[in-house]
């Protein structure tokens, strides 16, 4: 985990262990545009991905709420 400014970004393992699924879900779940995630580099060449844990706390809420997946 990485923290910028406020922000406290996570990586994908970070995202996997706090969601409690595996990694290849959440790159899953990125590629369907369900699971929000920023991502870093420049288009057309392997991008890295971060999670804002504190957006993905409150996109768990919101799915808690909302009945989930």
């Amino acid at each position: 985990m990485t923290t910028v400014g406020n922000v406290r970004l996570g990586t994908v393992s970070d995202a996997a262990k706090f969601l409690d699924i595996e990694p290849d879900t959440v790159y899953r779940w990125v590629k369907a545009g369900y699971l929000p995630c920023i991502r870093l580099g420049v288009e057309g060449s392997r991008r890295v991905l971060r999670f804002d844990l504190d957006a993905l706390r409150r996109w768990v809420e919101g799915q808690t709420r909302a009945g989930g997946p």
